[in-house]
């Protein structure tokens, strides 16, 4: 049924620390040929509605707009409402945030998971928090550490106004050893929200990368796209419960689902996050990591690659399984191959076309 009316994405950037970084960042926004005897508009413009370069209005095109320094967001009406995507990438040469980030550009909501962020000098995270709509938004951040809740002082209540972004710094707002997950739930309005992870090792750069939100607490839990090769694949569950979790931990490889090594089962304390390590189970090979749990959770994999000045940081997060048709606009980079991951995680076999 074709929808009708506008929706709205935004693509989350924030400014260089330290003046203007040696790389590029890029919106690119695609149409699919879903509606192509339907008019249509996609525009991109800034949090204060001020138009941008982004423009498409033909089905089967795509747009790109250079040199994002704030948040951009894409509005798209009547034929391209339902069949349009975007995302933001940015690749930075040198500086504090050398490495590259990519992440497609989101709907606004009133929820948001985040499990296994950094709190910590050598691993930092800044929140940041859009609100696209003339009111006023208000969230609450809850914590969740490895021994529990994590009570933060000013975490309640916290305001974003209308057409404005936030930035949240969680290692000015709390001091966590290990991963450490958190959820932000709306009291007030709807936003955006993404994380900017950013590593440091003996005070060098050591991968930067964005981390969207996770698919909500479920029984059954996909993690789609872990990247193949050497190098750290750290998985993280998140119990917002106040009863234990029981999860059992398989990975969806191009030969079927198997156990991993050392990580088949993983218990998870009320209202907690635990980590378990999945080098050994992946052996090096890329695949998603399905989660089957006796209590809702959600997740994510923190992967690392790579030493010295090649170091990079990726967060893979949780995802809700795509039915029907969908559109995702892919981030290339002169500086990185792309690659499409498909995990079937049912009982039976699914047909996909492209």
């Amino acid at each position: 049924i074709p929808l009708v009316g506008r929706t709205t994405t935004i693509c989350t950037t924030s400014a260089a620390p330290r003046g203007k970084p040696a790389g590029s960042t890029e919106v690119s926004a695609v149409s699919v040929r879903e509606a192509p005897d339907r008019a249509g508009l996609l525009a991109g413009s800034t949090l204060k509605s001020k138009a941008s370069e982004l423009k498409l209005t033909e089905p089967g095109k795509g747009a790109q707009q250079s040199g994002a320094t704030s948040p951009v967001v894409i509005s798209a009406d009547g034929g391209m409402a339902s069949t349009s995507s975007a995302v933001i990438m940015s690749d930075v040469m040198e500086g504090p945030e050398v490495g590259l980030k990519a992440a497609p550009c989101l709907a606004p909501a009133t929820s948001h998971w985040f499990p296994g962020l950094g709190a910590t000098d050598a691993d930092r995270t800044d929140l940041i928090l859009s609100n696209p709509d003339d009111a006023q938004a208000q969230v609450d951040l809850r914590f969740y550490g490895r021994s529990g809740r994590v009570a933060v002082p000013g975490s309640p209540g916290v305001l974003i106004r209308g057409h404005e972004s936030r930035t949240v710094s969680l290692s000015s707002l709390v001091e966590a050893e290990g991963a450490l997950s958190v959820a932000v739930q709306a009291s007030q309005g709807r936003v955006t929200a993404v994380a900017k992870r950013s590593q440091t090792n003996q005070l060098k750069a050591a991968g930067v990368d964005w981390q969207i939100p996770s698919a909500s607490p479920s029984t059954v839990v996909v993690i789609p796209g872990v990247p193949e090769g050497a190098g750290g694949r750290q998985l993280v569950v998140t119990n917002p419960g106040v009863i234990r979790a029981s999860v059992a931990v398989q990975i969806l490889g191009f030969q079927g689902a198997y156990e991993p090594s050392g990580a088949e089962s993983l218990d998870v304390p009320p209202e907690s996050t635990a980590t378990v390590n999945l080098e050994k189970g992946l052996a090096g090979q890329p695949g998603s990591i399905k989660l089957t749990s006796d209590m809702p959770v959600t997740g994510a994999v923190i992967s690392t690659s790579g030493r010295g000045a090649g170091t990079d940081l990726a967060a893979q997060s949780a995802a809700v399984p795509l039915i029907r048709t969908g559109v995702s606009a892919i981030a290339t980079s002169n500086i990185a191959e792309s690659e499409l991951i498909v995990s079937n995680s049912g009982d039976g076999d699914a047909q996909l076309s492209f």
